[in-house]
């Protein structure tokens, strides 16, 4: 499932401590970690062998299968890493994902490697429209994707999507191809009369 930038964010303190004690092995730390209860003593148990733990981290990201996988690891990195390797790791995953083709999937680990909560939604999209050509329909399902139903409904407007009643509750439910559906349907309609 999908989720928008602040759901996906709101990561546990169980999250965390699950991702450690997959890159250590060690006896001792798992049960240091195990008496985690906030995010501020994991990150003070981490402190103690930072390089250690950030060296497993990035192979479990350099590593992982598929998106979603990619896309925890780095919200849980930025919870526990700030050096400035950990700064050209994102770099460098930040360029990778934009230089193939755009997707959402893509989108949603991107949002991670960038600081999100300073630009904004909006400025995020115009980004990416400008400096790496993403289409009109593509911004339109980032807005979908981060509940912003005005900033998608804006982008549905440039690629010609009449909308309607029925269009804008589909837009609030987020389903970008019910909405395809629905407005082929639509043209159909029209040109038959």
């Amino acid at each position: 499932m999908r989720y928008s930038f602040k759901e996906v964010s709101l990561i546990e303190v169980l999250d965390i401590v699950g991702f450690i004690m997959m890159i250590d092995v060690s006896d001792d730390r798992k049960r240091d970690f195990s008496l985690c209860t906030s995010t501020l003593k994991c990150q003070l148990e981490v402190e103690r062998h930072y390089f250690e733990y950030y060296a497993g981290a990035v192979k479990f990201v350099r590593e992982s299968q598929n998106f979603d996988d990619l896309e925890r690891y780095i919200i849980i990195m930025n919870k526990l890493f700030y050096h400035e390797d950990y700064r050209l790791l994102k770099l460098e995953l930040k360029e990778k994902l934009l230089f193939k083709n755009f997707s959402i999937d893509r989108y949603r680990v991107y949002r991670h490697l960038i600081d999100y909560k300073r630009l904004g939604l909006q400025q995020v999209v115009e980004t990416l429209q400008e400096d790496h050509h993403i289409s009109d329909l593509e911004c339109a399902k980032i807005c979908l994707l981060e509940n912003d139903s005005t900033l998608a409904t804006y982008y549905l407007k440039k690629v010609n999507f009449d909308i309607d009643e029925n269009m804008l509750s589909l837009l609030k439910l987020k389903d970008i191809m019910s909405l395809m559906y629905y407005q082929r349907k639509q043209v159909k309609s029209l040109a038959l009369a």
